[in-house]
């Protein structure tokens, strides 16, 4: 009788495990999880934590901390001429043919122009893929200038620009990478596709502003990067001494570069961003 016992014991786990085995391949015979159903409440995830809820999409950042040039008192080629009959035609024709002298730089879904200025790149962008375009100031000006952008559909035009404090007294120029200040972007209007660059002027330039510590780090190390003397170093620091702020003399508010920000739609209707960079250096 006990045997006959355990003989009814083991078959029934043994048809137990068949039994469950058999409904575990019928309704999942691959192994994989299940399909998400739509509707299914059981299959929503609704998450609370802001961490993972955050936009890790930055926006472009075109090498805003490029180190500072100052302008050779030599200069490289002759200054171009004022395109002032192109800036005439395109006041008057929207998306006027862009004529005369001035950067141009052609993407394929917009067209930047800033007349009487020459330009030069340190890599030469790929406008047909890149996102933005980056060059420096070699001749003419971009304050009290114009910017003509022409495309198939402009929404809209954003501008923004960088300063940077330079201390500069008979010592001579020395630029202050640390202390730099990126405004935000600007929505500007125009007429025409003729945009004015305004609040350029030195009057205007919004700049950091850190207390003498700050300052006198700042000092430091700039001058120890362009291998000053140990005792032009001092003789820098002596200078900033009892420099309470960045608006005091020897430090100056510069331009070092500006930016514009387009969106809108080609011609094919798809939607665009598009972005360019001057930077200027800083005079001697």
């Amino acid at each position: 009788m006990q045997e006959m016992s355990k003989r009814t014991y083991l078959y029934g786990i043994i048809f137990i495990a068949v039994t469950l085995s058999a409904c575990g391949g019928s309704s999942n015979p691959t192994g994989q999880a299940p399909p998400i159903e739509m509707g299914d409440p059981s299959t929503i995830v609704t998450e609370t934590d802001s961490q993972y809820l955050a936009d890790v999409v930055n926006d472009l950042n075109m090498a805003t901390s490029r180190p500072v040039t100052i302008a050779s008192t030599e200069k490289e080629t002759p200054a171009a001429a004022p395109a002032d009959s192109n800036q005439d035609v395109a006041a008057t024709v929207p998306n006027a043919p862009i004529t005369g002298q001035g950067l141009e730089v052609p993407f394929p879904q917009v067209t930047f122009f800033i007349p009487g200025i020459g330009t030069k790149t340190y890599k030469e962008p790929n406008l047909e893929t890149d996102y933005g375009a980056s060059y420096e100031l070699t001749e003419g000006s971009l304050v009290g200038n114009k910017i003509t952008i022409q495309g198939a559909e402009i929404n809209d035009v954003y501008m923004r620009y960088q300063t940077i404090i330079v201390a500069r007294n008979n010592l001579g120029t020395l630029p202050l990478e640390s202390l730099r200040k990126l405004t935000d972007w600007k929505k500007i209007q125009g007429t025409n596709s003729v945009y004015k660059i305004e609040g350029l002027e030195e009057n205007k330039l919004e700049g950091i502003k850190v207390s003498n510590k700050a300052i006198r780090n700042a000092v430091s190390r700039d001058a120890r990067r362009r291998n000053w003397s140990r005792n032009g170093i001092q003789q820098w620091l002596n200078a900033v001494r009892n420099t309470k702020n960045t608006t005091q003399k020897p430090m100056h508010t510069e331009l070092r570069s500006v930016m514009w920000k387009v969106t809108g739609k080609d011609a094919n209707g798809r939607p665009f961003t598009r972005q360019l960079r001057i930077d200027v250096p800083i005079a001697p």
